[in-house]
């Protein structure tokens, strides 16, 4: 079992690194708003770590409701690195009508796409802030490796102790099957 555990964490630890991908949030007015940010607006890779950058304008709510929005959708991004269903369906119709030079070709495309995220992020903490000219509010979110790394063992034990404990149920309810069986034997005799 104790193979078995450290194999689902290695696992489970590649594919978060493996899938964390870095990319410049865009403001509506391009990256020209971005001159003079920091590195991490454009660039949040983060070395022992893993990072992401959300935005929100700050507007008539304030800077708590724009820093709160902004750090929601940094976690989100951590969580849709980490893992993320995707619901795809794509939709074509192409229809010709007329002959020669009166054929006209009328053409309908449709795209829908979903995406559910959902991830426990142990450790993730609010790290830095910064407002660009234009008054949006960019936020970045972390998470240290070795904390990640203890809330992926930690998940993973626990969910070990828990098929530990219901293997030993199981064991318990055979006993208590057998122990009828023999009890209903003797009285029947």
């Amino acid at each position: 079992m104790k193979k078995h555990l450290k194999t689902i964490i290695v696992i489970t630890s590649l594919m978060i690194i493996g899938c964390v991908t870095t990319r410049p949030p865009q403001t509506s007015q391009g990256y020209s708003d971005l001159n003079g940010a920091p590195k991490w607006v454009t660039a949040p890779g983060m070395e022992g770590g893993f990072s992401a950058v959300g935005s929100d304008k700050i507007g008539a709510a304030g800077v708590n409701f724009a820093k709160t929005n902004a750090v929601a959708f940094a976690r989100d991004e951590l969580a849709r690195s980490m893992q993320v269903k995707v619901k795809n369906f794509v939709k074509n119709f192409v229809n010709v009508t007329g002959v020669g030079s009166n054929e006209t070709v009328d053409r309908v495309s449709t795209q829908t796409s979903k995406q559910v995220a959902s991830q426990v992020l142990n450790g993730s903490q609010h790290r830095d802030t910064w407002v660009s000219p234009s008054g949006v509010l960019y936020a970045l979110v972390v998470i240290e490796s070795q904390k990640l790394k203890k809330s992926v063992k930690e998940a993973s034990l626990s969910s070990f102790k828990k098929e530990d404990a219901l293997w030993q149920r199981f064991q318990a309810d055979q006993s208590f099957k057998e122990l009828d069986k023999e009890v209903d034997k003797l009285f029947s005799e």
